[in-house]
């Protein structure tokens, strides 16, 4: 999915903050990971900010630790090490080397928005994880395709608050 459909239901900031360059994106990409050209295209026209007053997307230029993608990753993946261990109540690998979850955001209650890394970017699949690290849910959709479907209410998530989405979502950047 193209961001345009987003862009029909949540309007961009007239004066979105820490927007990636391109030759930054390269540099992520190079030197930490590809990234979904969809997600790319999502923070290069909203930048960093929240959705509907719940979901923050991280961004790799956010000089803000809470909303950096490469100190969320660090920590994101730490803290799930820690967590889980050797325990296999959660079906994916997040041993150091084995990484196949990569987060990307958070929620105001604290869950986690997560890509699935199989096969190439663009065949990422979205995972929310709760708060709690306990409960999960895995949609086989791009993020762009899980914003708008959570935001019309296509899909539901029994993790996040029942009143989420709001009847009029806005994105209000902030840095």
């Amino acid at each position: 999915m193209d961001l345009y459909k987003l862009l029909g239901i949540l309007e961009p900031p007239l004066h979105p903050k820490d927007v990636p360059t391109d030759k930054e994106l390269l540099a992520f990409a190079t030197e930490v990971t590809p990234l979904p050209k969809d997600y790319e295209q999502f923070i290069k026209r909203y930048g960093t900010g929240c959705i509907d007053g719940f979901i923050w997307i991280y961004n790799p230029t956010s000089d803000n630790d809470h909303l950096s993608l490469p100190k969320q990753m660090e920590r994101q993946l730490s803290v799930m090490r820690d967590v889980f261990g050797a325990d296999d109540h959660l079906p994916y690998d997040v041993r150091v080397g084995g990484e196949k979850l990569l987060p990307f955001g958070s929620t105001e209650n604290g869950d986690l928005l997560l890509w699935l890394k199989l096969g190439t970017p663009e065949s990422w699949t979205v995972v929310v994880l709760d708060a709690k690290l306990w409960l999960h849910e895995s949609y086989d959709l791009c993020m762009t395709e899980f914003l708008f479907g959570m935001l019309t209410g296509v899909l539901r998530s029994k993790i996040f608050p029942v009143d989420f989405p709001s009847p009029c979502p806005v994105f209000v950047a902030e840095g």
